[in-house]
């Protein structure tokens, strides 16, 4: 009776193994293709972009999309500024930077020790800054508990 189970055990782990070998050479088979296009280049992944799929996807036109989302630039906005809308052309973008543009307090972290402040200046927000520290041309003079002071060439800005 040990002898047969003996035999059946040999038996499930021969089909085991069996199976798991015909599940490996499926998957390589299924990978080949996709290597092939990976080591040929852009000339042949280009082609076989161009040939709809076998669940009826149209990769050209996939391709097209994702180039054109690649394409397309985050408009940088700070979310806690009342301005919704960035300026859509270059003339207008130089019209905003060219004009004086005061900073906003955006954090105040106040102890006697080591007072550290962030400002936000044309939308975009500094590191940490600490007294005598520069961003975008305005130096930290001063940090107090409830403003801090900031100057550029002769403007001094106290920010509450």
């Amino acid at each position: 009776m040990s002898r047969a189970k003996d035999n059946r055990n040999v038996l499930s782990i021969r089909v085991g193994m069996a199976i798991m070998l015909v599940a490996v050479l499926v998957l390589a088979l299924r990978s080949q293709s996709t290597v092939k296009a990976v080591l040929a280049g852009p000339v042949l992944a280009a082609e076989t972009a161009s040939a709809p799929a076998d669940d009826g996807l149209d990769m050209a036109s996939i391709a097209h999309r994702d180039s054109l989302i690649a394409a397309a630039r985050p408009v940088a906005r700070d979310p806690f500024n009342a301005r919704s809308v960035a300026p859509s052309t270059t003339a207008e973008r130089r019209s905003v930077e060219a004009a004086h543009v005061r900073p906003i307090l955006s954090a105040l972290l106040f102890d006697r020790v080591n007072p550290s402040t962030q400002i936000n200046v044309n939308g975009q927000r500094s590191g940490w800054l600490h007294q005598g520290e520069t961003f975008q041309g305005w130096t930290v003079t001063a940090i107090t508990s409830d403003a801090v002071t900031i100057t550029k060439g002769g403007d001094t800005v106290v920010l509450p």
